[in-house]
């Protein structure tokens, strides 16, 4: 433990084991605001697998309105979050599932130092409470009508033009967890 080798490789672990049991999804980017790792909540939360998330820009793949219209970037609390370099937290943002429907999110940012003092950011979010959002529209009747997505969740309009792409309350635990996810990204960065 001298070199700190285990230590290290300890921590990582550990942190490894926090990621995969946190009841939050967890979402890196790097500096260029590309996803470069997400936890497995992440991909329960949003219905897609790590493969179709990562190497994705956040914003595009998943950010939208109640609706499901692609959110203007300029209006982006979560880019400019990023953009800024600041810790943010919202409790009204909806994100794009990958089985059609939009849920209802809280999210957590904060910004993280990278090899070479690049900075990108990691992101914790969980779906918000259905009482925290208003009602869903009642589906339409007819050809072409989906189905009901469930309680607190909207159904997406297929998305148009070029958006056309293929697939708030943050507890205690959940800030003590991410605490001990930034104390070990300080941590592993330093070396």
């Amino acid at each position: 433990m001298a070199d700190g080798t285990k230590l290290i490789g300890g921590t990582l672990a550990a942190l490894r084991h926090t990621l995969a049991e946190l009841d939050a999804g967890v979402c890196a980017v790097d500096e260029n605001c590309v996803i470069v790792a997400v936890s497995p909540r992440a991909e329960d939360l949003l219905a897609r697998p790590a493969a179709e998330l990562v190497g994705e820009d956040p914003h595009d793949l998943l950010h939208r309105a109640p609706d499901g219209a692609v959110t203007l970037r300029s209006k982006c609390r979560l880019l400019h979050a990023f953009l800024s370099r600041r810790t943010a937290h919202g409790t009204r943002e909806w994100f794009a599932r990958g089985d059609g429907t939009v849920v209802p999110v809280a999210w957590l940012a904060a910004p993280y130092r990278l090899d070479g003092g690049a900075v990108g950011a990691v992101v914790l979010f969980r779906e918000n409470e259905p009482a925290a959002v208003p009602p869903p529209p009642a589906p339409g009747p007819g050809p072409g009508a989906r189905p009901d997505p469930g309680p607190g969740r909207r159904a997406v309009p297929p998305p148009a033009g070029p958006a056309a792409r293929a697939p708030g309350q943050v507890g205690t635990d959940l800030a003590d967890r991410l605490t001990l996810v930034a104390e070990v990204t300080a941590v592993a960065s330093a070396r």
